[in-house]
């Protein structure tokens, strides 16, 4: 475990500097309050941000191609995470809205319990459909995975 946080110090600087964004963006609100489910609040989210730069880590990959010649790979930065974590967010927020609008046909105001879970489960989805580098044989992977073939 020692050696992991060793090695994935940018994956954990990038989750550190997006909950302090989240905690003042927070704090900012006009009609801020402190509540008592707010740490759980935090915590959860936490929770995801961490659980969303390690599917960008290991379905994206840590490397980088330079494009400098001859070329040779980086290691993605604190900056790689942070930014393809707001484009996920975004893009994933756009199409559970989408998708379940066209489904249900309304958006959900009254459970946004669902949306949440929805957007939990989606968001993985979305990190391949727009990081992955070999989507073809990265779902092979997966299918072997699963049906318990050694790769």
């Amino acid at each position: 475990m020692k050696n992991w946080i060793i090695k994935e110090m940018p994956l954990l600087k990038a989750w550190v500097i997006l909950f302090a964004i989240n905690v003042l963006l927070s704090l900012s609100e006009p009609n801020f309050e402190i509540k008592s489910n707010l740490i759980t609040q935090y915590l959860i989210t936490t929770l995801f941000f961490l659980f969303l730069l390690i599917c960008i880590r290991y379905i994206r990959g840590k490397y980088i191609q330079s494009r400098k010649f001859p070329s040779y790979q980086i290691e993605m930065g604190v900056w790689g995470y942070i930014w393809r974590f707001l484009v996920t967010i975004w893009v994933t927020s756009i199409f559970v809205l989408l998708g379940i609008y066209l489904i249900t046909g309304q958006v959900l105001q009254n459970n946004p319990l669902l949306g949440q879970i929805i957007f939990v489960i989606a968001s993985p989805f979305v990190v391949w459909l727009l990081f992955c580098k070999e989507r073809i044989a990265f779902v092979k992977k997966v299918l072997f995975y699963l049906r318990g073939i050694p790769i």
